[in-house]
């Protein structure tokens, strides 16, 4: 489809580059803030479908995206029949609904961009990440020297306040290089400054996860651009095996009970590893006990059984979620869950596996750096995270040429 006038003449005011843009800035103040992000641009781009007359449900269902979200939707809203709290389930089956409507559209907008769109769109990601590694930098930088949060409330962690934004950044920040290393000398010269603030500033944080997430999406990256498809289906089955075996990893690996409580530090101490080896125990064990086919229900970690006991000076067991997302998929929606997040990875392996290698390579490392937190961090439901995940797959996807035919 050839690209309409205004497309040509000013992509920069086009949904995917403004999404690039505005994404990695938004999320040094509050990564939360990706939620209204997805709706605003998802409605702007729906109001785009419609002002070029495309059928809007041709559009959200475009994809085999549509159909998994379809799935993934029924089962959540249908494990409230068996759930602990069935409220809890249709709560974040009809979130998870609704960001998925607006992603699916960013999605359909990403896969009908025009070729100078995706030039822009690559553009609009490095200046946006410019700027957010600029931001968080600042953020870090103040809170070492006055001992108080940039942005937030007095009484929070100086630099605890910037997982979120550590998080996004580290997520985008392999692409971003890359995009920058095949624009020349100079550019090459910018990616290496870039490179070196980040690292500087990441040092200076706290969240393990996000420095963790750079390191794997680099491997990934350098796996995939000199093996192709191949390297990408091995990413795709490694990943695959990680969910499948958490749970028997934990079991055989995690020290045992007696000895965490051995490990929890003094008075006035507090240990983030420590916390999640008591609470990855606890989701162990109570998967072990529990329904291997179905899970407790989605979301059932909020409110399981034991999760509040106190442990460490007065600190819940398991506040909210696991913080580990193939745990609470094993724990909430058993070996189904397990099987419909394999569904996933094909479908993103089918998307890709015709992208050139270096392309490819790109969407090697969004995966990647997204996963790695998914694993160690945040909830699988938590509103924001959905965001970011629909949000960083629309990015991805346009930084990629359009597709032909």
């Amino acid at each position: 489809m050839a690209p309409t006038p205004s497309e040509t003449s000013a992509p920069w005011l086009r949904p995917l580059p403004l999404t690039a843009f505005i994404v990695p800035i938004i999320s040094a103040p509050s990564g939360r803030g990706l939620v209204p992000v997805l709706l605003i641009i998802g409605m702007w781009a729906l109001l785009d479908m419609l002002r070029r007359h495309r059928s809007v449900i041709r559009g959200i269902c475009s994809t085999q995206t549509a159909l998994w979200a379809l799935l993934i939707t029924g089962l959540v809203l249908g494990s409230a029949t068996w759930a602990l709290v069935p409220a809890q389930s249709i709560k974040v089956g009809l979130s998870f609904a609704g960001l998925a409507i607006f992603g699916l559209i960013m999605l359909y907008q990403a896969k009908h961009q025009s070729e100078a769109e995706t030039h822009t769109t690559q553009t609009a990601l490095i200046a946006g990440m410019s700027i957010a590694i600029a931001l968080l930098a600042l953020g870090t930088f103040y809170g070492l020297m006055y001992d108080q949060p940039l942005w937030g409330k007095e009484n929070q962690h100086p630099i605890r306040t910037l997982s979120h934004a550590q998080t996004i950044i580290a997520i985008f920040l392999i692409p971003c290089l890359v995009m920058l290393w095949n624009r020349g000398a100079k550019a090459k010269a910018y990616a290496a400054a870039l490179l070196g603030v980040a690292t500087i500033t990441f040092f200076n944080l706290e969240h393990g996860a996000s420095n963790l997430a750079i390191l794997v999406a680099l491997l990934a990256f350098i796996m995939v651009r000199f093996s192709g498809k191949i390297g990408f289906a091995v990413l795709c089955i490694v990943v695959l095996l990680a969910v499948i075996m958490m749970p028997f990893l934990m079991g055989t690996f995690l020290p045992d009970q007696e000895t965490l409580n051995a490990m929890i530090p003094g008075q006035g101490a507090w240990s983030s590893e420590t916390h999640r080896f008591h609470m990855w125990r606890f989701v162990t064990e109570a998967i072990s006990e529990g329904s291997f086919l179905l899970g407790y229900g989605a979301d059932a970690s909020r409110s399981f059984p034991g999760a509040n006991e106190k442990i460490m000076w007065g600190i819940e067991l398991m506040p909210l979620h696991p913080h580990n997302g193939a745990l609470q998929v094993w724990l909430e929606l058993g070996a189904v869950g397990v099987a419909v997040i394999g569904i996933l990875l094909a479908l993103i392996f089918k998307a890709t596996k015709d992208m050139p290698n270096n392309e490819l390579a790109v969407q090697a490392a969004l995966l990647s750096a997204f996963i790695v937190p998914w694993l160690l961090s945040y909830g699988v439901w938590q509103s924001w995270w959905l965001a970011l995940a629909w949000l960083a797959a629309a990015i991805g996807r346009g930084l990629a040429a359009p597709q032909q035919g």
